[in-house]
């Protein structure tokens, strides 16, 4: 990777600034036990530059002021990605014992994929070409070659009008021209109609205000709006040739207002606000695969602050509070992926079918691998000698992992530390996390990451008490 920056300083007003990267990369990540996962970019060219002019005049005026940026930013991408992983299967691994390659699940020749066992060819696991071992399945929305062309004109202007009030004003466009087709080795017999090579541009514009007033000089009112489109992207960024329009038309919307106060001669800050967000995100549905057009809407109220009466002792602390639903109304007839909420030894003594993997009815679904409650509070201490000790806790709601609401991560909280000394040139710390040493754990992949599929019935163990130390010397 490298980066060059330079920056121009036409006048007192203006100043042109160009930010350029390029980056080449490789990754390769593989888990074939206990559920078979293969990941591999065998290559990866990412060139951006950024352009931008920044006019900053003298405050020439007490009544009215202000400062625009502009400019342009350009991206070329150019990767090939492969990624195999369909068929995990629940509470399959005994976790006190350790994992062998009997673990791990039958690798899917196309012959079985075709057979009546799964009726879907494009559940085949294909060897990655150059790596041994590794897999990967094609129209899975993540299997790629692909470059494209990103072209973004932007503007940003804030405008202070007086000493109490204020106006931020974005706009941005995003042109993308896309080619994308099956990575190479996708055997001849599984690219058709709806996997083959696709050329594609989209034009997403992107809008942002946000007023901010000074109703007292302890308190002030601030509101954000944003509306956006965005595109579904595969595992490393790039596009699959599978993606139709909705994907690379992703409305993202924001609405925020809140308060934010100042007491104690400066020394207790408070912030509270409240937010209404909607978005798109990744869902997971068989055959088709990962599908982006299921959109979530997420509302809350929150609470953040800080304390810090001298120099010696400091407090910041917070509280969220939100409530998230997903709409499936609009997915084809097709509901949220889970698994059979029963085991099989239920299936055997009802007569009930056992079916690895159900599809639920279209509808409006609590948001699963999100919890409703997160809080946190940090105290620290430190002494003029450079001796400190820091204290935090952190807590998060229960949530449930899967659509038929059977799996529930429970509430959990943890109680950390730290000792630290600090002085000019050296300091020591040393950290200890969850000392009471709580056992919980959370959802896979929460919230909006594209990982979230794997919450059908799968949570993150976390780590039980651990300490971390660290000693650095600056010259």
């Amino acid at each position: 990777m490298s980066q060059a920056i330079a920056t121009i300083r036409l006048s007192d007003e203006l100043t042109l600034v160009n930010n350029m990267l390029f980056e080449y990369f490789r990754a390769n990540a593989a888990q074939p036990i206990p559920d078979p996962t293969w990941v591999v970019l065998p290559y990866g060219v990412d060139v951006a530059d950024r352009l931008e002019i920044r006019w900053e005049p003298d405050k020439q005026s007490k009544s009215f002021w202000q400062s625009i940026d502009s400019g342009l930013a350009f991206r070329f991408l150019s990767d090939e990605e492969y990624s195999g992983s369909w068929h995990p299967t629940s509470n399959q691994a005994d976790m006190s014992k350790p994992l062998t390659p009997a673990s791990a699940s039958t690798i899917v020749p196309y012959s079985l994929a075709i057979s009546p066992a799964y009726a879907n060819p494009f559940l085949t696991d294909i060897p990655i070409p150059g790596y041994p071992g590794e897999y990967y399945n094609v129209d899975n929305f993540a299997s790629t070659q692909c470059n494209f062309w990103e072209i973004s004109p932007f503007i940003q202007d804030i405008l202070h009008f007086g000493e109490k009030a204020s106006l931020f004003l974005g706009a941005r466009v995003d042109a993308y021209f896309v080619n994308a087709q099956p990575p190479s080795g996708t055997p001849a017999q599984l690219i058709g109609p709806s996997y083959d090579a696709t050329s594609t541009s989209a034009l997403l514009p992107q809008l942002t205000a946000s007023p901010t007033y000074r109703i007292f000089p302890w308190l002030s009112w601030y509101a954000t709006y944003y509306f956006g489109q965005t595109t579904a992207q595969s595992i490393f960024g790039s596009f699959a040739p599978e993606f139709t329009s909705t994907y690379y038309h992703q409305t993202q919307t924001l609405y925020e207002t809140g308060l934010k106060l100042s007491f104690l001669r400066d020394t207790l800050f408070l912030g509270l606000s409240a937010y209404a967000q909607s978005g798109f995100i990744p869902a997971f549905v068989l055959p088709g695969g990962t599908t982006p057009t299921v959109s979530a809407d997420v509302q809350g109220v929150q609470l953040q602050g800080s304390y810090r009466p001298d120099r010696h002792f400091w407090a910041n602390f917070g509280f969220n509070y939100m409530q998230g639903y997903e709409n499936w109304t609009n997915t084809d007839g097709v509901g949220p992926t889970t698994f059979t909420p029963y085991p099989a030894n239920i299936a055997a003594q009802y007569g009930l079918p056992v079916s690895q993997i159900v599809s639920l009815a279209p509808g409006i679904y609590p948001f699963i691998g999100f919890p409703k409650e997160y809080g946190n509070l940090m105290l620290t201490y430190k002494t003029d000698s450079g001796f400190g000790i820091s204290l935090w806790a952190i807590t998060q709601g229960g949530q449930f992992l899967s659509y038929d609401y059977s799996v529930r991560a429970p509430a959990w909280y943890t109680l950390n530390a730290s000792l630290f000394y600090v002085a000019k040139h050296w300091e020591a710390r040393i950290w200890f996390y969850n000392f009471t040493d709580n056992h919980y754990w959370i959802a896979g992949a929460p919230g909006f990451t594209p990982a979230r599929t794997a919450n059908l019935e799968y949570a993150a163990l976390q780590m039980p008490f651990w300490m971390q130390a660290m000693i650095r010397y600056s010259f």
